[in-house]
């Protein structure tokens, strides 16, 4: 259970680092505004935020490394796709069909429950090559 949600921590960590590392390069635009007015505390303002926003979630990311190193999430407005690669040592379970149907099955419980979170909710598929031949859970 406790791996679980160390998971989850890292899934959100990996996610807010993507989000802060996207809004770092979005405040420059309206530092670029300012610039045009000749704003100095504006551009000032929007720099050292976009800086701060780009060095927390460089941050963040690097806390979350594990987590990016076994999977990707890509999704859209309808649905997310989620890619796997199943850590050798995840849950100390040592057969390799079993451990990735847990390791699948956790996760997605983990993407459905941030995704919600953020009041996203698309349909969740799976590639086929992703699969490895086993059921997938029910996903509600």
């Amino acid at each position: 259970m406790v791996r679980q949600y160390q998971m989850k921590i890292r899934v959100f960590l990996w996610l807010l680092a993507q989000l802060l590392k996207l809004l770092s390069v979005l405040l420059l635009l309206p530092g670029a505004v300012a610039a045009i007015y000749g704003e100095t505390g504006g551009v000032i303002a929007f720099a050292a935020t976009s800086s701060f926003s780009l060095a927390t979630g460089m941050l963040l990311g690097r806390l979350s490394s594990e987590a990016n190193s076994f999977f990707k999430i890509s999704f859209n407005k309808k649905r997310a796709q989620w890619y796997f690669d199943c850590p050798s040592s995840y849950r100390v379970i040592p057969y390799d069909d079993r451990r990735r149907e847990t390791y699948f099955s956790d996760g997605l419980v983990v993407i459905r429950d941030l995704l919600g979170a953020l009041d996203y909710s698309p349909e969740i598929t799976v590639p086929e090559e992703c699969k490895k031949g086993f059921e997938l859970p029910e996903i509600k």
